[in-house]
Order: C-alpha cells, then structure tokens, then sequence
C-alpha cells in the first residue's frame, strides 16, 4: 500500500510544479500554429479541453470506485482506478512527446505578432475601457 500511496504522492508534486506550464501553454501554441484571425477559437478549444478532462475524470471515477457507501465494496477500487489513469496519462505523454513539433513547417504566424511593451500593454487596454 506504501509504494502506491508514494507514487501518487510524488506525481501530485510533479503535476502541481508542471500545472502552470500546462496552463499557460495554450496561447504559446496558438501564437505558434494559428493565424491571427483563429487564435481566440483555437485558445478556447484548448482551454475547454482542459476543463472536458476535468469532467470526465470525475464521471469515470466513481464507475472506477466503490462509491454507494451500503454496498460492501465501498471504497475499493481506488488502486485499479490509479492504474488505469496512469497507463492512459502515459499513453498520451508517449504520444505527444513523440509526435509534437513546436514550430509548424511552413508558417510564418509568430512574426504576424507586433512586440509591445508590459507598460504600453496595460496603458492601452485602459484607454479602450475607460
């Protein structure tokens, strides 16, 4: 029981140093592999995807684990649901280590991106609101 519990413990820390680069990785890809004209649709996708994960995990989980507390095989599962969710978290890092390219071939949407200062930035946005 000790090593499982470890394993989960170390891959929460590791999920929890790698969560805002997950995060904020979206508008980097978009920046990359869009035009102007889609990078909000594409951003968005990319940001409900996240949130779709979220939800299916929390429908799948309880299929996974005992959940109805007057059954006796309340809260048993919880090792085979790990399992299963670690083989797929896998699967997919294999896949996209193996398969992403961080530029595309023949695209030149980075240099469409006018540079602007943090300050300039900001002084901008407030004179659109106000």
């Amino acid at each position: 029981m000790l090593p499982v519990f470890l394993g989960v413990v170390i891959s929460q820390i590791g999920l929890a140093i790698a969560q805002p680069l997950i995060l904020n990785a979206v508008t980097a890809v978009t920046v990359r592999w869009f035009p102007l004209s889609e990078r909000g649709l594409a951003a968005g996708f990319g940001t409900l995807a996240q949130f779709v994960g979220i939800l299916v995990a929390m429908l799948v989980t309880p299929v996974l684990v005992g959940s109805d507390p007057d059954l006796p095989t309340y809260g048993t599962g919880f090792e085979k649901m790990l399992w299963i969710y670690g083989i797929i978290s896998l699967i997919a890092s294999i896949g996209i280590i193996t398969m992403m390219k961080e530029h595309p071939i023949n695209s030149d949407f980075e240099s469409q991106n006018e540079r602007t200062s943090f300050g300039k930035g900001i002084f901008h946005i407030l004179q659109t609101v106000i």
